[in-house]
């Protein structure tokens, strides 16, 4: 690509995404280095996002060059178009070659097959894509995965929404920054993206699956978007700004939920569970309350309540008085109201995790404990809090760490060091581990962990959410532990069980690393 000169006017249109792109690009680097996988399935929003990211680190256009901005890109093959998938990946390795840009190319084909085409496919084609960028932010150190969608993609995820949820959770649509995903060009249209190429004289790859009405996007952007945009040209426009309304109201009615919720005083019981009085749920607000127990849901069953699930439990809690009732809930646990006690628990059946299953098996780095040695962060696992401030570069939650431990005579111990313990390096009784295998792996549900000092054992579940851990981040924390006893969550907190005591005979000092 020919350099630009400074402040192009020619097209606006380019001149705006630019900036919008580099905005967000400085707001998350925040004065330091910046590393981003950028998504590039080779259609025409994409490659505009890569060109405009390009672009900025070369300081083509309106910036000056930035020489801390490091870029990847990805390219995830689906399959689901055998031939239109060959042709999207060679143009995606010629583009990324012309633009100097490193490309990962991860085939997920055999993981759609598996899945099948039938109800929900493109629900699963979403998820094993996330899935597959997740792994290449992993792979490469980055600090953020930057997506492409724009006003368009938004006004149709927040009508499909509309259509498939039937609950106000999701409205609001995508975020601009969601986590470690950024998405610069969420206020672009899609008409001003094809003027910017054209500016560009840039080609990209068309999609034609994209406009195929038998699946629900399709139908929304060939059917139903036509006929709203016929009756009203600027549907797209309002339908941003409702969800940004919404998602400002989220935000304001969640924290007034939490409040509330940490106000309650719920008793635990036996093999997991809690229980409330409905009298003090009742007198809440029901906006307020109906996200007071769609949290006592997801704190128990660790997964978000479906919206009939809230409305139903919440129209039991609000009745004065109310028989005997039991909800089976699609989270895979139960609630029930019995008298002035409403309760929520995790179905027998579900409270130990499967063989293999997310946040365990397989991905799990098992090591006996020798000193020294390490223990890689599984595929996936993130940290629970930002990695210290003395770490640059790649310091980010996706980052690859180790967990360094190193067995010490009890000797090398002291309450000043006890003092001096910091959230990435800590002193355990060497004892705990007893010949066992010590485990770095992802949460699972039903983790529990007895918090140094404290009175009791806790659900990580609830403690993530007291201390703010980001909500699509909880599933994905690492833990350090022993079968399913946790021992540190690093950067968080250390186990009662852990910590070193008065006859301890050797210490273990884990620290967190950058791996090298």
């Amino acid at each position: 690509m020919a350099p630009s000169a400074p402040h192009d006017r020619r097209c606006g249109c380019l001149v705006r995404i630019e900036r919008l792109v580099a905005a967000q690009f400085r707001a998350a680097a925040a004065g330091g280095d910046f590393h981003a996988v950028v998504g590039l399935s080779g259609g025409p929003d994409s490659v505009l996002l890569a060109c405009a990211a390009v672009r900025l680190a070369r300081g083509e256009g309106f910036a000056d060059p930035w020489p801390g901005l490091q870029l990847t890109a990805a390219h995830v093959v689906h399959g689901v178009r055998p031939v239109g998938s060959a042709a999207d990946e060679r143009f995606c390795r010629d583009l990324a070659a012309r633009l100097g840009l490193e490309l990962r190319v991860v085939d997920v084909s055999a993981e759609i097959a598996a899945a099948g085409r039938e109800g929900g496919s493109e629900d699963r084609w979403r998820r094993a894509r996330q899935r597959a960028l997740a792994r290449v932010v992993a792979e490469v150190g980055a600090g953020w995965l930057v997506l492409a969608h724009t006003a368009d993609d938004q006004a149709e995820t927040i009508l499909m929404r509309v259509l498939l949820r039937g609950g106000t959770r999701g409205l609001g649509g995508m975020h601009p920054v969601a986590g470690t995903v950024l998405r610069p060009m969420l206020p672009v249209r899609k008409r001003e993206i094809l003027c910017a190429l054209q500016r560009l004289g840039q080609s990209f790859q068309r999609d034609e699956s994209n406009g195929d009405p038998r699946y629900a996007r399709g139908w929304l952007r060939t059917v139903v978007m036509p006929v709203l945009t016929g009756r009203n040209p600027r549907v797209v426009e309002h339908l941003c700004r409702l969800g940004t309304l919404l998602r400002d109201e989220d935000t304001v009615l969640d924290e007034q939920a939490r409040q509330a919720r940490d106000a309650l005083c719920g008793e635990r019981h036996g093999a997991g569970g809690i229980t409330f009085e409905c009298a003090a749920l009742r007198a809440l607000p029901p906006a307020i309350r109906r996200r007071v127990v769609a949290r006592i849901v997801e704190e128990e069953l660790e997964v978000s309540p479906a919206s009939r699930d809230v409305l139903a439990l919440d129209e039991a809690v609000s009745r004065q008085s109310c028989r005997t009732r039991r909800f089976d809930l699609s989270g895979g646990g139960s609630a029930h109201r019995s008298g002035k006690l409403f309760t929520v628990a995790r179905r027998a059946a579900s409270e130990a995790a499967p063989p293999g299953a997310e946040g365990g098996g397989a991905g799990a780095a098992v090591i006996t404990v020798l000193p020294p040695c390490r223990l890689a962060l599984p595929a996936g696992a993130v940290l629970a809090a930002t990695p210290p401030p003395a770490v640059t570069g790649a310091a980010r939650d996706t980052a690859p760490w180790d967990v360094v431990i190193e067995v010490r005579p009890a000797a090398d111990f002291s309450p000043e060091l006890a003092r001096r313990q910091a959230p990435w390096q800590v002193y355990l009784d060497v004892d705990v581990f007893a010949g066992a295998a010590v485990a770095l792996r992802r949460k699972q549900p039903g983790d529990r962990i007895h918090p140094f000092g404290a009175p009791g054992a806790r659900r990580l579940s609830r403690l993530f959410i007291e201390t703010r851990v980001p909500e699509n981040l909880r599933t994905r924390v690492a833990v350090m532990a022993i079968g399913q006893t946790v021992l540190w969550v690093p950067g968080l907190v250390l186990a009662e069980a852990a910590r070193v005591k008065p006859h301890t005979k050797a210490i273990a000092v884990a620290s967190i690393t950058p791996r090298v």
